[in-house]
């Protein structure tokens, strides 16, 4: 099989392969072969699944919860595992169905042959986000084809892509400015009791899509005898999973910056700036059962040797704005039509061009903007052989 098998590879019709809900995912399936070969079929298949992990060192004996899994660990400790699958699906390029033993077909012709396949996505279908904390939790979304010769171990390749949920940031709670936020503090020195700091701070909506600028309008009013170092604006992701009852949260900083000049006593600094473009983030993500991705916004005002004061504003990473796509067509109609035409209504919706303004985000990116894949720990991410009764380990 090695020497007749030139070459076997998926191709997906989108660089990088990132793909949203309610659309398809699609592409071909190139088997090269040198010489005729029997084969009982050619198979492609999409799947996705959820996946956390908790460990936990304790002298507890070993209890099976029920679905999730509980496995002992080195040094006498745990790990509480949680799955949920979104996408189990399978088409059949070439051959036989699966079960059947009809000999009809069952030699390829030598030469290059490619197979096309599309799995439709329905937008009402559950599927989360892509999204990756190593080997803690993850959404993970992988097509697998495969060639299946009878009375042979098949032969599998897989390959990994990102689905983005439609989350749309034009609602009416979104779009509209949430209420100004405030904050004081007062600060004491020796028994002396010093003017109050305020700390007010407001943003212009609650939804945003990568590319976008949140704009933001801080004043910190310092009545106090002591010079502040400066306003701090911070955007912060928070990770939350769970399995089998127990829950884990991380937080990352994704974008941070500062004003440049200190806050004198007796002093009124307004800060009205546009912060830079969001860079190429997972969404939020609600609608998994172990998983929750949220972001916040945050406003702080730096206190040197005491408690700093802030306020934050809880803000939604979107795949669907309306206004990036009149905006993106606009862009359109400025372009010589002979370079490059306009693509027909087909091809642009409003999920792919919440991510056009910005150049194409790679698949780290997306699911995670730190995450190398390569040091990725896939051994939870198991599914089963469409041939085979062998559990089979996906390597992104």
């Amino acid at each position: 099989m090695m020497r007749k098998l030139v070459a076997f590879e998926i191709l997906f019709a989108k660089k990088p392969p990132i793909f949203f809900s309610g659309r398809s995912v699609d592409g071909i399936v190139v088997v090269h072969v040198s010489q005729d070969i029997e084969i009982r079929s050619i198979r492609v298949r999409i799947y996705g699944e959820a996946n956390t992990c908790i460990r936990m060192r304790n002298g507890n004996p070993f209890i099976n919860h029920g679905n999730g899994t509980v496995a002992i660990q080195p040094g006498g400790g745990y790990c509480y595992n949680e799955k949920e699958v979104y996408l189990d699906r399978s088409i059949n390029l070439w051959g036989n169905n699966e079960g059947q033993t009809n000999g009809n077909d069952a030699f390829l012709p030598a030469g290059r042959h490619e197979f096309e396949f599309n799995f439709s996505l329905s937008a009402e279908v559950r599927i989360p986000s892509s999204f990756s904390l190593l080997s803690q939790c993850s959404i993970r979304y992988v097509v697998i084809a495969s060639i299946d010769r009878t009375g042979k171990s098949p032969r599998i390749i897989k390959r990994p892509i990102a689905l983005l949920e439609s989350i749309s940031i034009d609602r009416p709670a979104l779009i509209q400015p949430p209420c100004l936020k405030e904050n004081e503090t007062i600060l004491c020195c020796c028994c002396c009791q010093s003017g109050p700091i305020k700390l007010r701070a407001g943003i212009d909506r609650s939804g945003y899509c990568p590319g976008e600028k949140i704009i933001i309008d801080a004043e910190c009013e310092n009545l106090s005898s002591r010079r502040l170092s400066s306003i701090r604006i911070t955007l912060i992701r928070h990770v939350h999973w769970k399995a089998k009852g127990i829950h884990c949260y991380r937080s990352f900083i994704c974008y941070e910056t500062q004003s440049n000049q200190s806050i004198g006593p007796q002093e009124t600094y307004k800060w009205n700036d546009r912060l830079s473009a969001l860079p190429a983030l997972p969404p939020t993500i609600k609608s998994c059962r172990f998983i929750s991705v949220t972001y916040q916004l945050k406003a702080t005002v730096v206190i040197p040797y005491d408690e700093n004061i802030q306020v934050t504003f809880p803000v939604v990473i979107g795949t669907v704005s309306a206004r990036l796509q009149d905006r993106y067509a606009q862009n359109l109609q400025e372009i010589d039509s002979n370079l490059c035409p306009e693509p027909s209504s087909s091809t642009i919706t409003e999920a792919e061009n919440a991510y056009l303004a910005l150049p194409p985000p790679s698949y780290e990116e997306c699911v995670n903007n730190s995450v190398d894949l390569s040091q990725v720990d896939d051994s939870s991410f198991i599914i089963e052989d469409e041939s085979s009764s062998i559990p089979t380990e996906v390597a992104l």
